[in-house]
């Protein structure tokens, strides 16, 4: 009975083992400081398992329309930067449909900012897109993509308020001007 009991055990943990994905920037991220987030994104599977992929330029036009909770859902592993700009993450995500041949790519972002939610952040750097093919349905892979090493500002749509009063005390004197004629 004993053999039986861990004959099934040892089934049902075969069966639990799956795929597993690791981040890692290859270098430090230029002018990076302890504490930024880094967000992970898987931009393509072969199995077409993963629910939630993104490109990178969907994932630069979230950020560009400051949509970080849009941008939130598709992040696979989130992070904070180390000394000197590094990262290593633990596993991200686990997959037991990614057996083998299966290919997966991903890439990161990291933002100048410590909020978990992106709150204040100004800039962004994109790493590179990194691929990876799984031997089989029990593999431990690392993404390691290399940061860019430029940053990007974050457009802000909005304008500032001396601007915005300037032009309704603009407007005022116009239709005063008007008023007038």
């Amino acid at each position: 009975m004993k053999k039986l009991i861990v004959s099934a055990a040892l089934l049902f943990a075969g069966f639990a083992q799956a795929s597993q994905v690791n981040w890692a920037l290859t270098g430090a991220a230029d002018g990076a400081s302890d504490g930024w987030r880094i967000w992970a994104f898987i931009s393509s599977d072969s199995s077409s398992t993963t629910a939630k992929t993104i490109s990178q330029t969907d994932a630069i036009a979230l950020i560009e329309a400051n949509n970080y909770a849009g941008l939130k859902e598709y992040n696979q592993k989130g992070g904070t930067l180390k000394s000197g700009g590094t990262f290593t993450g633990s596993y991200t995500t686990d997959n037991a449909s990614w057996g083998a041949g299966t290919t997966v790519s991903g890439y990161a972002i990291i933002f100048d900012t410590s909020d978990k939610n992106l709150d204040g952040v100004t800039k962004y750097m994109v790493t590179d897109v990194q691929s990876i093919t799984f031997a089989n349905a029990s593999a431990q892979r690392t993404f390691s993509v290399t940061p860019s090493g430029t940053w990007t500002t974050i457009s802000s749509d909005v304008p500032e308020p001396t601007s915005g009063l300037l032009m309704l005390i603009g407007m005022a004197g116009l239709a005063l001007r008007r008023k007038r004629a």
